[in-house]
């Protein structure tokens, strides 16, 4: 199999920002270059960019965007704050082969005391473990455009009992899809819900939670005969009932006796209504002397092998460090994370049919049989950006049929390790990543493997402007 390797030293990314504020709103507008000797960006370009880099080699990009946060939450008195309103809204303008105009941000949101609704499309990590971390988010990430939603959240730790020893946090959205080739005008079922044990004042913190997201409802684009029970599907169940079940994980049949159901394709007659997935999530943090360690774990769950725990060694581990007592006039280091990603067992090499449910296999992640394109978002993969569509892969598999938002690469082992720094007035980052990639039970690669380096340089200058450069 011919591989394909981008060199870094061919390809120049610059980014020059002006921000301003108006009062009490901030604005900024930015314009990037990038060119590359290929015909594809590097990796670290286009990955975890919510959708405004091209896979494409060449792209001129004007930015604007203007951003309100929450007031203080207290009063010069030391009184909570009991209501606030937020906004943001961002622009690209993209000049590439296929110019585009894209709105990546673009929501309100309001605040009643701890208590947070929002509305429109908003970048939200569902993983509040990994607040503000761009690696290190199996399910939701910032690799795509945020999907529109209206999303009820509390949106930081709060305490459930006085003394603060435990804390939750969590949300509940509905959101829109849209429409694909193989889909059109289908939803977005998510929640989460994490624990902190802990008191604020302590050093050691112990985490707990999961997130759920489901694809559901909408219609096939191509009315299709099913042959499992014989009828003619022309919708997917998006009544009320069906939105009860979709929240609840509960099966469609599980008051019908396992009879059929007018017009529900047997994949859904006979089990959940729409893509049920997520993750379950366990971490320990630890602070001393200016520094944080914190060490997660998340798996992944979609067909029940998590549960029977055949594919408890796929999932994502990362150790990250913040160094925050940094005093070298020189040189400070900033941030160090580490992340080790797993996601070739899938259950085994046993399939779905089996009738003994710790030898089910090929859950083939992050695919769907009905909403084919499986947890993309306008064919970029949602979570981790490991996870490729093959419409970045299509020199692999040049003969294939497959549509472009396939997740054809969904068997990878890969690490990753990023630095973030500080040298006088200028922010320093490296980011590399080793992976394995094998494609999918379906579609194997021959252990296809890939080495990205990215070195990022960001000075600013008095005026409030700044210039990035990469490499």
């Amino acid at each position: 199999m011919r591989i394909v390797l981008a060199v870094i030293l061919f390809l120049a990314g610059f980014q020059v920002n002006g921000q301003y504020s108006l009062r009490p709103s901030q604005a900024s507008i930015s314009l990037r270059g990038l060119a590359s000797s290929g015909e594809q960006n590097p990796f670290w370009l286009w990955a975890d960019q919510r959708g405004e880099i091209p896979y494409g080699s060449s792209a001129l990009q004007i930015a604007g965007e203007v951003y309100k946060e929450y007031d203080s939450l207290y009063t010069h008195n030391r009184k909570l704050n009991t209501t606030a309103l937020g906004y943001g809204i961002r622009a690209v303008a993209s000049l590439e082969k296929q110019s585009r105009l894209l709105l990546p941000e673009a929501y309100l949101k309001f605040r009643w005391k701890k208590m947070e609704i929002s509305a429109g499309r908003r970048f939200v990590s569902s993983n509040p473990l990994q607040k503000d971390r761009e690696q290190g988010k199996l399910m939701w990430g910032a690799n795509s455009l945020p999907i529109p939603e209206i999303r009820l959240a509390i949106p930081e730790f709060t305490p459930i009992i006085k003394s603060g020893l435990l804390s939750i946090k969590g949300g509940y959205s509905h959101g829109w899809f849209g429409s694909t080739d193989s889909v059109k005008n289908y939803l977005l079922h998510q929640k989460s819900l994490y624990v902190r044990v802990g008191k604020p004042a302590w050093r050691m913190h112990f985490y707990a939670g999961a997130n759920h997201q489901v694809q559901w409802g909408g219609r096939p684009a191509n009315p299709f005969y099913d042959k499992l029970t014989n009828q003619i599907i022309t919708k997917y169940p998006s009544d009320f009932g069906s939105y009860l079940k979709v929240v609840s994980g509960i099966s469609l049949n599980r008051n019908n006796q396992g009879g059929q159901l007018d017009g529900v394709p047997y994949n859904e007659a006979f089990n959940r209504a729409g893509n049920h997935l997520g993750t379950l999530d366990v971490g320990i943090s630890f602070e001393s002397h200016g520094t944080r360690f914190f060490l997660y774990r998340q798996s992944y769950y979609e067909d029940g092998s998590l549960f029977y725990l055949s594919n408890i060694s796929d999932g994502l581990t990362g150790l990250h460090l913040d160094f925050t007592a940094n005093n070298n006039k020189t040189f400070n280091l900033l941030q160090l994370n580490f992340d080790y990603l797993d996601t070739r067992n899938q259950g085994g090499e046993g399939g779905s049919v089996s009738t003994i449910p710790e030898l089910r296999g090929r859950d083939n992640y992050f695919n769907n049989s009905l909403y084919q394109d499986g947890w993309t978002y306008r064919n970029r993969f949602i979570g981790v950006p490991l996870i490729i569509p093959v419409l970045a892969y299509r020199q692999l598999l040049p003969d294939s049929k497959v549509p472009d938002a396939v997740l054809v690469n969904n068997r990878v082992q890969a690490g990753i390790l990023e630095l973030r720094g500080e040298l006088g007035h200028h922010y320093l980052t490296l980011k590399q990543v080793w992976s394995i990639n094998q494609g999918s039970y379906a579609y194997p690669f021959d252990k296809f493997k890939q080495y990205s380096l990215l070195l990022g340089f960001e000075q600013y200058f008095r005026s409030g402007r700044s210039a990035s450069y990469s490499l």
